[in-house]
C-alpha cells in the first residue's frame, strides 16, 4: 500500500480484491427507505460503502462516465436524502443498514465530484 497525493492509501489490485471479498455487503430493503428514494437503492448498494478506504478506491478506479452518472442520479434527490437522514423517525440507537448506506452514498457523491475535478486539472 502506498500513499497517494491526497494522503489516502493507494491499494494494489490484490489488496482491493481482498477488501472487496472481505466486505460484508449490507442487505438493503425498500421498507426502510421513503418511497421517493426507492429508485436510488441501487446507488446506495453500489457506492454507499461503510469502509471509507474501499469506497474511495472504488470511486478512484471508476470511469468519468460512472462518476458523472452517480452525481447526476443523486443530485436531484440530495436534499430528499438529507431530509430523511435528519428526520426524527430514525432511531439513533439502531440505525438501519439503509440509513448507513445512504449516509455513505452522500459521501461518495462528494468524493466523486472531487475526483472528477482533480482529473480535469
Amino acid at each position: 500500500m502506498t500513499l497517494s497525493g491526497n494522503y489516502r492509501p493507494k491499494l494494489s489490485d490484490e489488496e482491493l480484491d481482498q477488501m472487496i471479498s472481505n466486505q460484508k455487503r449490507m442487505t438493503l430493503t425498500t421498507s426502510a427507505v421513503p418511497s421517493e428514494l426507492h429508485s436510488l437503492l441501487f446507488y446506495a448498494q453500489r457506492w454507499g460503502i461503510y469502509d471509507e478506504t474501499l469506497q474511495f478506491e472504488l470511486l478512484r478506479r471508476a470511469s468519468d462516465e460512472e462518476l458523472d452518472n452517480l452525481i447526476k442520479s443523486i443530485k436531484p434527490n440530495y436534499l430528499k436524502i438529507s431530509d430523511w437522514l435528519a428526520s426524527p423517525t430514525v432511531d439513533d440507537e439502531h440505525l438501519p443498514n439503509e440509513y448507513i448506506a445512504f449516509t455513505n452514498l452522500l459521501t461518495a457523491v462528494d468524493a466523486a465530484r472531487m475526483i472528477l475535478r482533480s482529473r480535469s486539472i
